[in-house]
């Protein structure tokens, strides 16, 4: 997902992604295309485990300045996500591995300080927060839906 070569590199592709992903006039499948790809190659990023690279921005490109993956993906998730399509939403519920990917940003989030904007406009998908608290997806004995809702106490105190 080119960081190993430099970050600039999956920051580009993520960005035309991102950009054929929203675009309403473009082909209906090759948008299909370019939303599972880049929320593949996100969840990739999401479970990076470059915890230990300082937390500082860098090089800005393509507008972000994440200097590691896991919060170069919220900008991108944010991205894809803030203004609502309909074709974003419904790939997005489709994907296998829905709670592992907003378990990942909300760790992304509130542990190295990814685009807490992420995380809301992920919820702000229509499923997505039911699916959530539904979820019996646990980590350090919380289920997703409490995990999100502590978040979301952490997040306020720290923007503050």
């Amino acid at each position: 997902v080119g960081w190993d070569i430099h970050h600039g590199v999956g920051k580009f592709a993520a960005n035309a992604l991102v950009a054929l992903a929203v675009c309403a006039k473009a082909d209906e499948e090759c948008r299909k295309d370019a939303i599972n790809a880049l929320f593949a190659a996100m969840l990739l990023w999401l479970r990076d485990p470059r915890g230990n690279v300082p937390h500082r921005e860098g090089d800005e490109v393509c507008g972000c300045s994440c200097m590691r993956p896991r919060t170069s993906a919220a900008c991108w998730i944010e991205r894809m996500l803030s203004s609502p399509v309909e074709l974003i939403a419904q790939c997005l519920l489709k994907m296998e591995q829905l709670e592992e990917f907003v378990e990942l940003l909300m760790v992304g989030c509130r542990d190295f300080h990814g685009n807490p904007f992420a995380l809301t406009c992920m919820l702000q998908v229509p499923g997505i927060a039911e699916i959530v608290m539904r979820s019996h997806h646990r980590r350090g004995g919380l289920r997703l839906g409490e995990q999100i809702f502590s978040t979301f106490a952490y997040l306020m105190v720290w923007i503050e």
